[in-house]
């Protein structure tokens, strides 16, 4: 992550733990609910790789940086040597 994006985690995340101790206090069980399901339900879809890569190449504030792309990922892996006794062994 960027340090432009930490930040806004951080204050996001901040801010929804605000609401709910806030609901909470208010008494309004119903909305503290209906707020930790929001979140997670949120976390899950923006968890779904079609969605990141909208989100990421619509909005400059989800880009990737380099270093997160799964390609430069790809890039960096070793490949493995063919007749070397472990890629033997995986064969079998």
């Amino acid at each position: 992550m960027t340090e432009q994006q930490q930040k806004y985690s951080q204050l996001v995340g901040l801010l929804a733990f605000a609401l709910l101790v806030g609901l909470i206090i208010l008494h309004q069980n119903e909305a503290s609910w209906v707020l930790i399901a929001g979140l997670v339900i949120g976390f899950v879809i923006g968890k779904i790789p079609p969605i990141r890569h909208h989100f990421s190449t619509r909005f400059a504030l989800f880009a990737l940086t380099p270093k997160e792309s799964r390609g430069s990922r790809r890039n960096q892996q070793t490949p493995r040597r063919e007749g070397t006794k472990q890629s033997t062994q995986r064969r079998r």
